[in-house]
């Protein structure tokens, strides 16, 4: 599996930003593209990442590899740092795409949750290729 939104983050954008901002770290979602996680400074899952930059006392700017809905929380845990959205695959103008907000997760509501629960659907039919699916993504998200 991928994520559509993890893998529009381009490496020239992260550089171009990188530099508008040289002291900055990149932290990343490890869904993101490999050459964006081999220059990150940390790479985690949302809440991996809420520990790691509230364990930064000084304030520091982040360049954010994940769903743009991420800055907000990140802010409010950690509200002495700057947070910066790395943004996304270049247009063929030079401008960046601002398409890293993932419309799949903005329908994950409470009450969807409940209704899911309540009537049991939708329903999701196990097939035997979700196992190692579900294994690498549990094994990157452990990293």
């Amino acid at each position: 599996g991928s994520c559509m939104v993890h893998e529009i983050f381009s490496l020239q954008d992260l550089q171009r930003t990188k530099k508008k901002n040289p002291e900055s770290q990149i932290i990343a979602h490890p869904e993101c593209p490999r050459n964006i996680l081999e220059v990150a400074d940390f790479v985690g899952g949302t809440e991996k990442m809420r520990t790691h930059v509230t364990s930064i006392t000084s304030p520091t700017t982040f360049l954010v590899a994940t769903e743009a809905n991420m800055i907000h929380p990140l802010e409010k845990a950690a509200p002495q740092h700057t947070f910066v959205p790395v943004p996304g695959i270049m247009t063929s103008t030079g401008e960046t795409c601002a398409c890293n907000r993932c419309p799949h997760m903005a329908r994950n509501t409470l009450t969807s949750v409940r209704n899911c629960l309540k009537h049991g659907k939708p329903e999701i039919t196990w097939q035997p290729w979700f196992d190692d699916a579900r294994d690498v993504l549990v094994r990157s998200l452990l990293k």
